[in-house]
C-alpha cells in the first residue's frame, strides 16, 4: 500500500486522549472525520486507527482516535506521522494533488527535458516545483500560470515557459 503523509502528531492535549495534529494537508478535516482510517507511523510501525472525533483549533486539528483514551496513551504517539492510503484519495474535479505533481518528467515548450519533479513546496506568494535537473542539479519553478503552461497526469508530464536565469 501506498501512503501520503497529511500531518504530524505535535503533542498530547488534555487528559483524555486527543492529540494534536500539524496538517500537511489542503484537506485535512476530509481526512481526519469521524470514523476514517488512517496509519500513524512511529519509528518505521505503521498503526491503523480509526477517528472517533475531530475538530480545529487555531491551526492544528484536534484528533481523538479510538483506543486512545488517556494523556499516557497519546504520549506514546507524540511525533509519529498521519498517513492515509493514496488509493482511498478522491480525484479532484479539477487540479491536482501535490503528491501526482513529484516523479512527473519537466519539459519545456520546445520539447526538451529538463529533469523530473523531486518535490512541491508550499510558499508564502505561491507553490514551487523542485526539479531535479539532467545534470543533477536542482531549481525551483514557481508553480503558477506564467511558467506551468501544462500539467499532463496521464503522459507523466509537465511542460514549463523557461526564461532567462529561471533553471
Amino acid at each position: 500500500m501506498e501512503t501520503i503523509k497529511i500531518g504530524t502528531i505535535v503533542k498530547p492535549h488534555g487528559v483524555r486522549g486527543e492529540l494534536k495534529v500539524y496538517s500537511s494537508s489542503d484537506f485535512i478535516m476530509d481526512r481526519l472525520k469521524k470514523n476514517a482510517v488512517v496509519i500513524l507511523e512511529k519509528n518505521g510501525k505503521k498503526t491503523e486507527m480509526k477517528v472517533t472525533a475531530s475538530r480545529m483549533q487555531q491551526d492544528m486539528a484536534l484528533v481523538k482516535f479510538e483506543g486512545i483514551d488517556t494523556m499516557n496513551d497519546a504520549e506514546l504517539w507524540r511525533d509519529a506521522d498521519v498517513l492515509v492510503d493514496r488509493n482511498k484519495i478522491p480525484a479532484l474535479k479539477e487540479g491536482y494533488y501535490f503528491f501526482q505533481l513529484k516523479g512527473l518528467e519537466v519539459y519545456s515548450e520546445e520539447n526538451e527535458k529538463i529533469g523530473v519533479v523531486s518535490d512541491v513546496e508550499e510558499g508564502l506568494a505561491n507553490n514551487n516545483l523542485r526539479i531535479k535537473k539532467e545534470d543533477g542539479t536542482q531549481c525551483l519553478v514557481p508553480y503558477v500560470k506564467a511558467f506551468v503552461k501544462d500539467v499532463q497526469l496521464a503522459e507523466n508530464k509537465i511542460i514549463i515557459k523557461v526564461i532567462e536565469g529561471l533553471l
